[in-house]
Formats: C-alpha cells, sequence, structure tokens
C-alpha cells in the first residue's frame, strides 16, 4: 500500500507539516544508507510529495529519478519541487499501487519511505522494490517497526477489555506483533530475493501540545492513524474501536503533553 490518496489541500499540508515535523526522521537515515553511483537512477515507491528528493540529489549528484505514488495532487506537488533542483532529471508516475508501471530491472536504487504494510505484510512492497532494480541493485527503506505507535494500540486494547470484546483484543496483539522487529524484517527482505541486508533502529519521540493537538495534527489524520487501520487484522467493529481509541487519547492527554513513540527501522539490500 502507498496510503491514503492525497487530495490536493491535503499534499500542500502533507509537504508543509508532516515532511518536517515527521518525514525527516525516516528520511535521514534512509539517505545517509544510499551507495554513492554514478549514473545512479533511483525508482522512488511512494513517493508522495517527493521528498526527500533534495538530499539524495545532494548524495548523489546528477541521479535520474523516477517517483511513483497513487495520489495526482501530490505527484503534481513533486513534480513542481524537482523543476527547482539542478542536477537531477526526475519525472513522476501515477500508480493505484503494487505492481507499478515502472520497468523491471533499470533502476540502481529503490527508495522508500513509511510504507503501508496491510495486516503486517509487507512482502508485495518488497517484491516490487525486487522487480525493478538492476541485479546488484540496492533498496533503501525506512518503516516503523514493532514498538512503535503503542499509544494507539493501547486504547485500542482498552476498547477490546471494556467492551468484552476479546477477539478484537486478540486482533489488536496480532496487528502489533505483525509489526516487523530487525530479525523478521531481514528474513522478509530475504524472502523477496535480497542478500546483505542491513537494518539500524531509532526510536523517537514526537511531542504534541496534547492528545487532540495530537489527533488534528496532519501527522496522525495522513500518515499514522491510516497506517495502524492498516495494520488490523479485522473488519468489524474497528469503526466503533477507532471512535474510543481516539477520544481516549482526547480525555487522557486533555491537560499534558501527548509523544508519540515511533521505534524507525532503516534497512539497505542488494538484489540477488
Amino acid at each position: 500500500m502507498m496510503g491514503p490518496v492525497l487530495s490536493a489541500a491535503e499534499a500542500a499540508i502533507y509537504e508543509s507539516l508532516v515532511v518536517t515535523r515527521y518525514m525527516r526522521a525516516f528520511g535521514e537515515p534512509a539517505v545517509a544508507m544510499l551507495i554513492r553511483h554514478s549514473p545512479a537512477i533511483i525508482a522512488q515507491l511512494g513517493c508522495r510529495t517527493g521528498y526527500p528528493i533534495q538530499r539524495i540529489v545532494e548524495r548523489l549528484p546528477g541521479c535520474s529519478m523516477t517517483g511513483v505514488d497513487n495520489s495526482a495532487p501530490a505527484l503534481e506537488l513533486a513534480r513542481t519541487k524537482a523543476s527547482l533542483l539542478s542536477g537531477v532529471n526526475a519525472e513522476y508516475v501515477l500508480s493505484e499501487g503494487y505492481p507499478t508501471p515502472l520497468m523491471e530491472g533499470a533502476y540502481t536504487h529503490s527508495f522508500g519511505l513509511h510504507p503501508f504494510g496491510y495486516r503486517g505484510e509487507y512482502g508485495p512492497i518488497f517484491q516490487e522494490h525486487q522487480r525493478v532494480l538492476t541485479q546488484g541493485g540496492q533498496m533503501v527503506v525506512a518503516l516503523p517497526l514493532r514498538g512503535s505507535f503503542p499509544e494507539f494500540y493501547d486504547m485500542l486494547r482498552e476498547y477490546a477489555l471494556r467492551h468484552d470484546q476479546p477477539h478484537f483484543g486478540e486482533a489488536v496483539d496480532a496487528a502489533m506483533a505483525r509489526r516487523p522487529n530487525p530479525e523478521t524484517l531481514s528474513e522478509a527482505i530475504e524472502a523477496a530475493g535480497f542478500s546483505h541486508v542491513d537494518v539500524g533502529v531509532e526510536l523517537v519521540a514526537i511531542s504534541f501540545e496534547n492528545g487532540r493537538d495530537f489527533l488534528e495534527d496532519p501527522i496522525s489524520r495522513l500518515v499514522v492513524a491510516p497506517d495502524v487501520m492498516a495494520s488490523l487484522p479485522v473488519d468489524n467493529g474497528v469503526d466503533h474501536a477507532w471512535h474510543y481509541a481516539t477520544a481516549a487519547i482526547g480525555k487522557y492527554w486533555s491537560e499534558i503533553p501527548f509523544e508519540l513513540t515511533v521505534n524507525i527501522g532503516s534497512v539497505s539490500a542488494r538484489k540477488l
């Protein structure tokens, strides 16, 4: 999954607020993992508004970039940003999901930030990275690992307990367990046809004035909430549980700061 389709207004908000306060925590360590190569031909899967193209160009000057996403307004913003940069040839392609229209075996690098693993399954995403890379090409991905977003999951578990919904509680536990840790992430990437897997981990906390501030923030609305919802291996009862969880966060953190916990994994791997 590439995340929710963004409207033009949401794409602008994503670029101005989500990138600066949230996505940089994923982008900076990921860019640092890119192996210098010339000429570098890069595919960015789920590129959204194009971040971090400027940082990539600084590391790989003269590169060619093809970004793909499911949001046309986000891609339009990415094109505008790329047109203002020198030292890069960039194009952006619309795709509803995976596999993408990108050519097989055509790229020296593939790159992705915060992919959405539907019900904890990232295999199709890694397989698409493997498909577009040339032999020996490098994949770099940064994503939230197990231990991320416990604040949301705890409130969903509380809902299950208070409303006598043991099966929903089990689904929440399964969603948390299905998020990869460094070991299971490496195994999934190797199973997709990669070797030389290197995983770095950083635990970060992103602060908000209070619970309501977090819930109304585009970080929550456009990225974190959709990611958590997509991770739940259940359909029934999700809306009621989500309403409870958001109300509880607003109540419990009504007068104290709220911190969002994110366990970020940055991974580099080479196509076999």
